[in-house]
């Protein structure tokens, strides 16, 4: 008996004694498999941004792709490339021209629409009238940010924070400047034309 219970004992050590070795090692294996999946996404997403950098004139096809998505019943009036984005001009179902803004993801940032002086907060229209009484109002922009996506927006060559927005564009004898006009009504110098 002490025969057979000895070459057991001796069978059970060796398989622990090996699956103790082999756990680190699969370990191993496991978190260098992570490690090589995120270093070859990082290394697709630099070469799409490569591609993107040597035709700086077109969209991309990802974001038509996703502009079709986003906006299905929309027929795109003109797109083009500016440097911070891919643009698309199309005609929203309420008949207004609407711009969409797509980043080098192909993920919408927002989109801007022509507005009226009126369509501001009556709070801004009260300062605007107040304060810029030698300007004239020459257009009105708003701004509606997708939430969902944390780039920035670049409006007239200006980076600013993502939030639903209007931009009131006016000029006087010598200057064009921008305001920036927060939905409840601040207003706020933004940048010279």
């Amino acid at each position: 008996m002490k025969k057979l219970l000895f070459p057991a004992v001796l069978i059970i050590i060796f398989s622990t004694a090996i699956n103790a070795q082999s756990a680190p090692t699969i370990k191993k294996d496991i978190a260098f498999d992570k490690k090589e999946k995120k270093e070859y996404k990082t290394d697709k997403k630099e070469e799409r941004k490569d591609l993107r950098k040597i035709d700086r004139t077109s969209v991309s096809t990802e974001a038509t792709q996703q502009f079709n998505i986003d906006f299905s019943n929309a027929a795109i009036i003109k797109s083009r490339r500016s440097a911070n984005f891919d643009e698309f001009t199309f005609k929203g179902s309420n008949n207004n021209t609407t711009t969409a803004y797509y980043d080098d993801e192909a993920n919408l940032v927002g989109t801007t629409q022509m507005k009226r002086f009126k369509d501001l907060p009556e709070q801004a229209r009260n300062t605007i009238k107040r304060d810029y009484k030698d300007y004239k109002i020459s257009g009105v922009v708003f701004f509606d940010d997708n939430e969902a996506n944390e780039t920035n927006m670049v409006l007239y060559d200006t980076q600013f924070d993502d939030e639903d927005s209007y931009f009131v564009e006016l000029q006087n004898a010598t200057k064009k400047i921008v305001l920036h006009v927060s939905m409840n009504g601040e207003v706020v110098y933004f940048t010279s034309l």
